[in-house]
């Protein structure tokens, strides 16, 4: 409701002010062990405001992170092996009970196996995490930067683009990349459905046509309020190409 001095938004219960810091709050959350596993893994050789973790740490942030879920990774990084290996010209049979396997390691095992470095590059890693933290631009800079807290009701119930740190790449394509398409439903109020789309599918679809037009993410668990920001989880990895 718009006031002269003011907007009051009604909600659903008492808000208490968050007690930790986004890093916490996801280490310590029992579904997203795979998506810690991967910041480990995208982080490797990185310090300082380069590193995904130091950034979840860091209470000066302000942050929206979309944390996908461990059946959500599990179902890509299947694929990821799965196909690397037919490439290598795996036989089929053995490239699916080889994939199987080793998504059933425990991650941070599964992130620091040598032999998968191929498919899950640091760069690889890094690249579709960073498609999953919000981001905006320095009215200083123009950087694209981790500085935008969204909480559900504050997402269109009309299909919006939300720009992502994949911005903030010097590259011009990531530079210039739409983001991801997100849609907010709502019943009265409160936000009962929220869909995030991401660029790219997997396998890649080649057909310039059908970009935003795979089956979107959900949230499974929304305004997730930290310190530094706030967590949806999601029940699908976005991929920005």
């Amino acid at each position: 409701m718009k006031m002269r001095n003011g907007v009051i938004h009604l909600v659903g219960g008492i808000v208490a002010p968050p007690g930790m810091l986004l890093k916490n709050a996801i280490d310590t959350n029992s579904h997203l062990t795979y998506f810690r596993a991967a910041i480990a893994r995208a982080d490797s050789g990185q310090s300082g405001t380069k590193s995904l973790g130091f950034l979840l740490g860091y209470s000066a942030t302000n942050m929206t992170v979309l944390a996908p879920n461990d059946a959500a990774f599990k179902s890509l990084l299947f694929g990821l092996i799965y196909s690397t290996l037919l490439k290598q010209q795996v036989p089929q049979p053995t490239a699916y009970s080889t994939a199987t396997s080793y998504v059933a390691l425990p991650p941070d095992e599964l992130f620091s196996r040598p032999e998968l470095f191929g498919a899950l590059t640091a760069a690889t890693v890094a690249g579709i995490l960073a498609y999953h933290f919000l981001a905006s631009p320095n009215p200083a800079t123009g950087a694209y930067e981790p500085n935008i807290r969204v909480f559900s009701n504050n997402f269109p119930a009309t299909p919006a683009f939300y720009k992502t740190l994949v911005n903030s790449s010097p590259l011009p394509a990531a530079r210039n990349h739409p983001g991801i398409k997100i849609q907010a439903t709502f019943a009265g109020p409160f936000v009962n459905d929220l869909q995030f789309t991401g660029l790219g599918s997997f396998p890649p679809d080649p057909d310039p046509t059908h970009i935003y037009s795979g089956a979107p993410a959900k949230a499974v668990s929304m305004d997730n309020h930290a310190v530094n920001g706030v967590y949806f989880v999601i029940d699908k990895v976005l991929l920005p190409q």
